[in-house]
C-alpha cells in the first residue's frame, strides 16, 4: 500500500500546533501520531511524508521518527532545515524537495508547497499530472 501525509511536527512544542489537533501537550500529540501510524502502516508499505517532520528537538525527533513503520520517503518542507535534511538522509532512502511517482497509469508530483503541474484543458484525464502537497487549514 502507498500512503501520503505531511506536517507531523514531532517535538514542535507550541500550543497553536497541538491544541487544534485535540491534544494537551506535544508529548501526547507525538505518542498518538506514532501509535496511530503504526496501527495502520506495515513495514512493507510505502509512505511519502510531504515535509515538516520535526522541529526544535532533533535528538528526540530522531527517536520518534525511528519508531515509524514503513518504507519512508521524504519531501522536504519549510521547517526541514539543512541540519534536519542531513539527519533524514541517514534515516531514510529518499530525501528531495519534490518527486514524481507513477501509480498505475497516473503520475503524481509530490511537494510540500502546491505547484501548477499541467494545463487542465479537455485532454483525457490520464494525461494529467496530479500535484499532492500539504494543505493549509481553513480559517473559520
Amino acid at each position: 500500500m502507498i500512503y501520503f501525509t505531511s506536517d507531523l511536527h514531532f517535538c514542535h512544542n507550541k500550543p497553536f500546533l497541538y491544541e487544534p489537533r485535540g491534544f494537551n501537550s506535544i508529548e501526547e500529540h507525538d505518542e498518538t501520531v506514532i501509535k496511530n501510524w503504526n496501527s495502520v502502516i506495515t513495514n512493507d508499505d510505502e509512505v511519502y511524508i510531504l515535509g515538516d517532520l520535526m522541529l526544535n528537538d532533533n535528538e528526540n525527533g530522531i527517536k520518534k521518527l525511528q519508531q515509524l513503520k514503513g518504507k519512508i520517503h521524504i519531501v522536504l518542507g519549510n521547517h526541514d532545515s539543512s541540519v534536519r535534511q542531513d539527519i533524514y538522509k541517514v534515516l531514510f532512502n529518499e530525501v528531495s524537495y519534490a518527486t514524481m511517482i507513477k501509480i498505475d497509469k497516473q503520475h503524481y508530483f509530490l511537494t510540500h508547497f502546491p505547484s501548477l503541474c499541467a494545463n487542465y484543458d479537455d485532454k483525457p484525464y490520464h494525461n494529467h499530472i496530479i500535484n499532492l502537497s500539504r494543505s493549509y487549514p481553513q480559517k473559520r
